[in-house]
C-alpha cells in the first residue's frame, strides 16, 4: 500500500477468500479488508470501524479512498 507520493504506508495479504489483513510499513497490524461484492473492498481498523473503501484502478490494483472519498493513495 503506498501514498500518493508512492511511499509505502503498509501491506495488505490474503487470509481468505475475500479477506485480506492489512498491516503498517513497520508490520504492525492495523485491520482489515472486505470484499463488498461489487467488485471492491470495505477496510476497517482493529475496533472493527470502517475506515474506508478500495475500488480497482487502471493499473489492475486498487486506490484507497478514507470514509469521507478523499484519495488516500494505491496497492496492486
Amino acid at each position: 500500500m503506498f501514498n500518493l507520493d508512492g511511499e509505502l504506508q503498509g501491506l495488505a495479504v490474503w487470509a481468505k477468500a475475500g479477506m485480506l489483513l492489512s498491516f503498517m510499513a513497520n508490520g504492525k497490524w492495523a485491520g482489515y479488508i472486505i470484499a463488498n461484492g461489487a467488485g471492491g473492498f470495505n477496510q476497517f481498523d482493529l475496533q472493527g470501524n470502517w475506515i474506508g473503501y478500495l475500488v480497482s484502478n487502471s493499473g489492475k490494483g486498487y486506490n484507497f479512498f478514507n470514509v469521507d472519498g478523499a484519495w488516500g493513495g494505491y496497492m496492486n
